[in-house]
């Protein structure tokens, strides 16, 4: 349990940099709007997995992780098209990796957390398929 809430603690912090930099680089209007409901959805989220954590006696990174800092990093690195294209791409990534983190929890001992993936699991698909219309 204190994995899942670290690990998706780590992809929170990270979407809402990503939603950040869409804000500040998207090329079109759809990359910014889903950069702001990403910093928006992420930081809410956040702060739900902190009162967990904080109700488990569980610590939370502060920030993201190395292997977290290297994609940001080469997501900053672009601009323009190529900054969407692979803003999109690592988006589908992190939000299809969600999902599957999120069922998992279903499976844990402790019934907040499995709660909280029941509820916000939708929300991560929502993002999911307003990214697949952004795409088509």
């Amino acid at each position: 349990m204190a994995d899942f809430l670290v690990k998706i603690a780590d992809a929170r912090i990270m979407g809402k940099k990503e939603g950040g930099l869409a804000v500040q680089k998207g090329s079109t209007a759809q990359i910014v709007d889903y950069g702001k409901l990403m910093m928006k959805d992420q930081e809410m989220l956040l702060s739900k997995i902190k009162k967990l954590a904080a109700d488990r006696n569980i610590t939370l990174p502060a920030r993201i992780s190395n292997n977290k800092q290297d994609g940001f990093n080469g997501l900053n690195e672009k601009t323009g098209r190529d900054f969407d294209e692979k803003f999109i791409k690592m988006m589908r990534i992190d939000h299809e990796r969600d999902l599957k983190d999120f069922k998992k929890a279903g499976e844990l001992a402790d019934k907040g957390v499995t709660d909280f993936a029941a509820t916000y699991i939708s929300m991560i698909q929502i993002h999911l398929d307003k990214l697949n219309e952004i795409k088509e």
